[in-house]
C-alpha cells in the first residue's frame, strides 16, 4: 500500500545579502525553511536565469526535510518582481516524513526592490513511500 503526503502550502521569504533566504511555512510543513543557492546562477537568455539550491524545511512537531532544488527566475520588468519557479527534491528526511520520497513545486515572487528582498511562494506536489 502507498502512503502519500501533499505538500500543499505557503510561504513568506526574506532573502539576506549572501543569497540565504529564511522563511516563515504554513500547510503541511508549519514551520520555518532555510535555503541556500548552490554555485552561481546560469543565464538562459530571455531575461531567464537558472539556479540550484538546498533548503532545509523545519516542522513544528520536530520532522526535517532536506532538499537539492532546480529553479527558475525571470524578472517581470512591468511589476519589478522576479517571478519564481523551484522544484524541491527530496534528499533526506526524518520524523514523519522519514521514509518518503519525490518531490514537489513551489511557484512566487519575489520584491527585490529594496535592500531585504521579500516574497510569498504557493506549494503543491506529493511524496510518497
Amino acid at each position: 500500500m502507498t502512503a502519500n503526503i501533499c505538500m500543499g502550502g505557503v510561504s513568506h521569504v526574506i532573502q539576506l545579502p549572501d543569497g540565504v533566504g529564511m522563511g516563515a511555512v504554513t500547510g503541511q510543513i508549519n514551520g520555518a525553511a532555510y535555503g541556500r543557492p548552490i554555485g552561481d546562477p546560469v543565464d538562459l537568455g530571455d531575461g531567464k536565469m537558472s539556479f540550484e539550491s538546498f533548503h532545509y524545511f523545519l516542522d513544528r512537531d520536530g520532522s526535517i526535510i532536506l532538499t537539492k532544488d532546480k529553479g527558475i527566475a525571470k524578472l517581470d520588468e512591468r511589476s519589478g518582481l522576479t517571478l519564481v519557479e523551484v522544484e524541491y527534491t527530496l534528499e533526506k528526511a526524518t520524523g514523519r516524513f522519514e521514509g518518503y520520497t519525490g518531490s514537489w513545486v513551489g511557484c512566487g515572487t519575489m520584491d527585490s526592490r529594496s535592500d531585504t528582498p521579500k516574497g510569498a511562494f504557493r506549494f503543491e506536489g506529493n511524496l510518497s513511500k
